[in-house]
């Protein structure tokens, strides 16, 4: 994943995502990526914050050419 790439949670999360308000229809764009724990910093629009989310509970929109 890299920078400005939208993404949105896959089928299964940890319970303290339905906690902070955000859902399978939250939609997000990657701000950081940290490649030495594999996760990234999604920033999420129906939310308005940012989170840290191990990669594997997102998915690609979107992809660059």
């Amino acid at each position: 994943m890299n920078v400005g790439d939208l993404v949105r949670l896959r089928d299964v999360y940890p319970m303290w995502i339905l906690s902070v308000g955000l859902g399978r229809k939250g939609l997000g764009i990657v701000t950081k990526v940290f490649e030495e724990t594999d996760e990234v910093e999604v920033y999420w629009f129906i939310i308005f914050k940012c989170y840290t989310i191990k990669q594997n509970l997102i998915s690609l929109l979107h992809q660059k050419e």
